[in-house]
């Protein structure tokens, strides 16, 4: 190997040396090469391998687990100061793959304290790395990869780098240089741009061999020889008079061994050293020599790290682990904004925010973003994925918290029967076969490089369970926006999904356990822990916890600060238990969950708190993570794509077919049956927290991961459109119509033998009775109102005889009769109001909640409850509700469930939006029409409403009136408490003398101004009511020309026989006649309150408005008056003639949807509310 040989007597101003030598051939000093393994370790290990070697019998074998916490490294810190020069013998097991890896880490104090320099690899190529820019060497760019090396696999290589004070960077591999790692002493590099912006020169105090991986790459690494040579020029000998490069013979090993016994002495002497130039030719050097051990010459100060940030031209992206918080801020903006800009365009086909997020992770991740050159690097490095990790298994945990909260065991006990029949037969299928396909996933991916060997048994339970598991969050989400809820569907799939998330997550808890524990016998022991803790909180915890929340009154009024700290406390607490007993801790947080109590919506309240910090923030980042560990350049051969569509195949499948075959044997039809067993196939997020369990577990590798995250995407994605297919709204309202008796289910048709459709049944019946069953859209901020204008419904029923006491109310004949003008004066069939209240389902898991018990709001919500009371209270038999759909739906469910009765009432906002909170005065609620939001949601109503509708504009109808009761509270002292409660005292508002009511009705003709007057006339049939009708006779001039249309009437003639007569008449003569015939038709009892008038007219608003400011407002103190409008949208245009010379044409939107004129009478500012009706269809 040695060809040539010479020897230099330098005896002034020669260099020094120090020289670190160990080829372990005498065994392994682990005093003086100790592991280094900083942080954490999970995985990695270090030992002394006498089955491979060099040239002699020993080698030291990094075994390099994956991830952060995966690193192991061994070396020494004796290097001395000065120029480095390394040399050492590398053998690898695997190929260096996109991923970044480091394999040597040098401390480097110009960096500052605890930064490294680091010789690893990425993009298959290797690559030095500088941790406080992380800047690399070559650029990371498509030229500077092609002009690297990669690792040589499974053959020994001689790996030298020379690191000059100078900032020099000199690499070889095998006795050639590699260009793309040289930069500096004169060497030209045009792909080191990240690496020569900097000017720091390295000061390297250790080095360390080993591995460490950052995006989940395992490796098996050898070792034979280190050669460290420390140089530090003397003056007056340049630097250039020194061979470029030097590759250091083993001292001690060969050659001079006399030199060997004298190296170590603390004092100074002569040594033979011999170097190898770029030649190959050999020279040696008699220079003076210092011991390895010899104190290192002093360095320059360290200056304090810039504080200006980036006006020092600190780079914002660059990870600083004292602080990570300016990068952290970068990546969960990066993650939201993209995760939220992915969720707009799918929300539009219903699917669910975690479609978005696991998206998102995978563009973001290796698989798309991760191609461009330098965005890992920068954006994701290695190093601040712990604290990413951190972040985001913490919301998890607080999001497991709150899938307990969301699981209530009183809705599973309720529906037990088809919760067993479909949750068991969806469980149990889908992990048999699961199973199944266990025994070729495992038998072609055991062998992954980054998962550890474990028993057949544990990987068959583990992909049962994913198999089996379904996502009862998403599933609760989908049921409401497909408005599914209270239908046969939604409950049977709602029962079986809470017995199937409880069961599923202790089953994934057993196989964690397994996993975890290094013998049967331990983990029988975990699982007796996990139970006998599970048995503690119930029976301890939990009553003790419940016994709190009573004394502090948190089940009645809400939990207080201090009580949402104790709750977190209980679910973090838990999660710690179950933690360090080998069960990962969102067991812990999900049990936590499952303790607290449901009484008077606490856990609701408790979910509201803390649930938009984790489903913003946290679970974003952590699905997120999820895509970032997902690689689908990975499904590259045919084998593992066939794997794909079966897993897929299994997955939804077995879901499918076991719900269906279940739901069938419940008796439900086909259609329900299919969209039972597309909803129970979702798996959503929470199949996402089991595959992160394992490939945390190491029980599935990156690939195998990547095949089940595709299965979780395309079964979740897949749930929606399917349900929608197989159960659309037409078929829900045939089902409903036919479970009721209503239709024939072949034909559709009515049960009565009625030829005509369904619509003109409904429109025969509007128009020949009276209003007997009205829906009422209940709202907090329209109460007042709303229940004084229902109660117009109620008569006025004869006062009551007066009470005697049930003792003393007894007849001659032993009998009661205390009762009887009670039961005389009641009306023989009461008008039906059913009182229907919407809360809006945000994309907040309370909202879940909600859904999942609303029959408890139902019964206990006080706004329907007060409606209860006060219909029952006015001669109305009420009913009420209370839904949860998303606000976008609010239309579409008044209209669908009203469609049962013939009459709709709709108050406007009070607080000029969607909102029902408490009202404090602005723009709003000053112009009430202005309101855009409320204005869309009635208009929409307005359209899709079959039946009459009215619409309610309040102005101190009831007698509430705003103004002066805020006039009355205005506190004119403050001097002292009892100054305030004296004023108080004094906003007393007196009882209403007079209850009467004046209704104004302005009649032009057409279908809505017929339903309208119908309207009117039974609101007054209640005694305290009067009304004006008038009927504004406008000239075909302005209305244009009438449509005529053909009337039928049929008459007796001289033999007895039927005849029909067919006479043609115009809208307007019809119009008349209808007028005419009602006003003629009158009854006596109503003749005294009602009066019918027909007054001619040109300009109709101007005239309307007019006559209305002398008939309402007369009577400022009774109960409100009001003025009731057909909305006659179709007229709007003949209102806004120019020859109607008192008419303004609008562009505002309330005209479009209540019509002109009721705009302008809105403006007109008179003293009463407006009552706007549109016609059914």
């Amino acid at each position: 190997m040695l060809r040539q040989t010479a020897l230099f007597a330098l005896a002034l101003a020669a260099p020094t040396i120090a020289q670190v030598t160990e080829g372990f051939e005498n065994g392994w000093d682990q005093t003086a090469w100790p592991v280094y393994a900083t942080d954490c370790n999970q995985g990695g290990k270090v030992t002394l391998d006498s089955s491979t070697a060099h040239t002699g019998k020993n080698s030291i074998r990094v075994d390099g687990a994956g991830g952060f916490c995966g690193h192991i490294f061994v070396g020494t810190t004796k290097i001395p100061s000065g120029d480095v020069y390394v040399r050492t013998y590398v053998k690898a097991a695997k190929a260096l793959t996109d991923s970044h890896v480091t394999f040597i880490t040098m401390p480097d104090s110009a960096q500052g304290t605890n930064k490294h320099l680091r010789i690893g690899g990425q993009s298959k190529i290797l690559m030095y790395n500088r941790e406080t820019d992380d800047a690399t060497l070559p650029d990371l760019s498509p030229q500077g990869i092609a002009t690297s090396k990669a690792l040589p696999t499974n053959a020994w290589t001689c790996f030298e780098y020379h690191l000059g004070t100078d900032g020099s960077v000199a690499t070889w591999l095998n006795n050639v240089t590699v260009p793309a790692l040289t930069v500096g002493n004169g060497a030209t590099n045009a792909n080191a741009g990240q690496w020569t912006r900097s000017s720091v020169k390295p000061k390297i105090t250790g080095a360390y061999f080993g591995w460490e991986s950052y995006g989940g790459d395992t490796n098996t690494m050898w070792i034979l020889v280190w050669q460290f040579l420390a140089l530090s020029i003397a003056a007056g000998l340049r630097r250039d008079t020194l061979p470029i490069r030097y590759r250091l013979i083993p001292i001690g090993l060969a050659y001079d061994s006399h030199l060997a016994n004298k190296r170590n002495q603390a004092h100074e002497h002569r040594a033979t050293l011999a170097f190898t130039n770029v030649d190959d030719q050999t020279h040696a050097f008699a220079m003076s020599s210092v011991a390895a051990s010899a104190s290192a010459a002093p360095t320059a100060p360290i200056k304090a790290p810039p504080q200006a940030g980036i006006l020092e031209g600190v780079n914002p992206v660059h990870f600083d682990k004292n602080h990570p918080i300016i990068l952290f801020i970068v990546q969960a903006g990066i993650i939201i904004i993209f995760c939220r800009a992915l969720n707009w365009p799918l929300s539009k086909i219903r699917q669910p925010r975690v479609i978005s997020e696991i998206i998102g992770g995978i563009i973001l991740g290796p698989s798309v973003m991760g191609r461009i050159p330098g965005f890992q690097t920068s954006i994701f490095p290695t190093e601040s994925m712990t604290n990413l990790n951190l972040v985001a298994n913490l919301g998890l945990t607080l999001f497991l918290f709150i899938i307990g909260l969301e699981v209530d065991l009183r809705f599973l006990l309720s529906n037990w029967r088809p919760a067993l029949n479909v949750g068991l037969a969806s469980m149990a299928i889908p992990f048999g076969l699961g199973c199944a396909i266990a025994v070729g996933l495992y038998n072609e991916f055991k062998d992954e490089p980054d998962t550890v060997q474990i028993d057949f048994a544990i990987f068959m339970l583990f992909i049962g369970v994913a198999m089996a598991i379904t996502a009862f969050p998403v599933l609760c989400r989908i049921l409401t926006e497909l408005k599914l809820l209270m239908t046969p569907v939604g409950v049977i799939v709602l029962s079986a999904g809470v017995g199937n998330d409880v069961v599923g997550w202790i089953l994934l808890a057993l196989c964690v356990a397994l996993v975890n524990a290094g013998s049967g016998l331990s983990a029988l022991w975990v699982l007796l822990t996990c139970f006998g803790y599970m048995l503690f909180l119930v029976y301890a915890v939990r009553p003790a916890f419940v016994y709190i929340l009573r004394r502090q009154r948190a089940l009645q009024d809400g939990p207080s600060q201090g009580i949402i700290s104790l709750t977190l406390l209980i679910a973090l607490g838990s999660a710690f238990f179950t933690g360090i007993i080998g069960v990962h801790p969102i067991f812990g947080a999900f049990m936590a969950g499952l303790i607290c109590p449901h009484e008077g919506g606490f856990a609701i309240k408790v979910a509201e708190k803390i649930e938009d910090l984790i489903g913003a923030l946290f679970l974003p980042l952590y699905f997120t993570l999820s895509g970032l560990n997902t690689n689908i350049g990975l499904l590259d051969s045919g084998i593992v794509w066939a794997y794909v569509i079966g897993v897929c195949a299994v997955a939804f499948f077995s879901k499918f077919l076991s719900a269906t075959l279940a739901a069938r044997g419940s008796k439900m039809l086909w259609r329900e049956c299919f969209a039972v067993g597309s909803l129970m196939s979702c798996k959503g997020l929470v199949e996402l927290i089991v595959l992160n369990i394992g490939l945390n577990a190491k029980i599935l590798s990156t690939r195998t991961f990547t095949i089940f995250v595709v299965m979780a995407l395309v079964t979740t994605f897949a749930s929606s459109p399917l349900t929608m297919y197989f159960y659309p709204p037409w078929y829900q309202k045939k089902v409903e119509a036919w479970r009721r008796g209503e239709i024939d289910w072949d034909t559709g048709k009515p049960l009565d033998g009625s030829e005509d459709g369904v619509d003109g049944v409904n429109y025969e019946k509007m128009a020949a009775e009276k209003i007997q069953r009205m829906t009422v859209y209940l709202r907090l901020d329209s109460m007042p109102n709303l229940l004084a204008f229902t109660s117009l419904f109620g008569g006025n029923a004869d006062k009551p005889a007066a009470k005697t006491h049930p003792s003393k109310d007894i007849s001659s004949t032993g009998k009661e009769t205390g009762e009887t003008s009670l039961v005389e004066t009641a009306p023989s069939r009461p008008v039906e109001a059913y009182g229907l209240r919407l809360l809006n389902l945000t994309d907040r898991g309370s909202s879940v909640m909600q859904v999942s018990e609303i029959e408890s709001y139902t019964a206990y919500d006080p706004v329907v409850n007060t409606f209860r009371t006060f219909g029952r209270l006015h001669n109305l038999a009420v009913s009420g509700e209370v839904l949860v759909v998303p606000e976008s739906s609010f239309a579409e469910t008044l209209a669908t469930r009203a469609s049962d009765s013939n009459f709709l009432v709709l108050p406007w906002s009070e607080t000029g939006g969607m909102s029902e909170q408490a009202i404090i005065e602005d723009k709003g609620t000053k112009n009430k029409l202005a309101a855009s939001g409320y204005n869309s949601f009635v208009h929409e109503t307005l359209e899709q409403a079959s039946i009459p509708v009215a619409v309610l504009i309040n102005k101190n109808f009831g007698g509430s009136k705003n103004k002066e009761q805020k006039q009355r509270l205005k506190l004119t002292r403050t001097y002292s408490s009892v100054s305030l409660s004296s004023a108080r005292d004094k906003a007393v508002t007196a009882p209403i003398a007079d209850r009467s009511h004046h209704i104004f009705f302005p009649f032009f003709g057409g279908n809505d101004d017929k339903t309208a007057l119908r309207l009117v006339l039974q609101l007054a049939e209640n005694p305290q009511v009067t009304a004006t009708v008038v009927y504004f006779d406008v000239p075909e001039s302005i209305i244009g020309a009438s449509a005529s249309s053909p009337i039928s009437s049929t008459v007796l003639g001289k033999d007895g026989e039927a005849v029909t007569t067919t006479t043609t008449t115009t809208s307007r003569d019809q119009d008349a006649a209808f007028f005419a015939s009602l006003r003629a038709s009158l009854p006596v009892d109503l003749a005294n309150r009602v009066i019918f008038e027909t007054v001619p007219s040109t300009a109709p608003v101007a005239d309307a408005i007019a006559r209305a400011s002398i008939e309402v407002g007369q009577s400022p103190r009774n109960a409100g008056d009001l003025i009731v409008l057909g909305r006659n949208v179709a007229r709007n245009s003949v209102l806004e003639r120019e020859n109607a010379v008192d008419e303004i044409r609008s562009s505002s939107s309330a005209a479009g949807t209540l019509g002109v004129l009721a705009e302008k009478v809105w403006e007109g500012k008179l003293g009463a509310s407006v009552l706007v009706v549109k016609a059914g269809l």
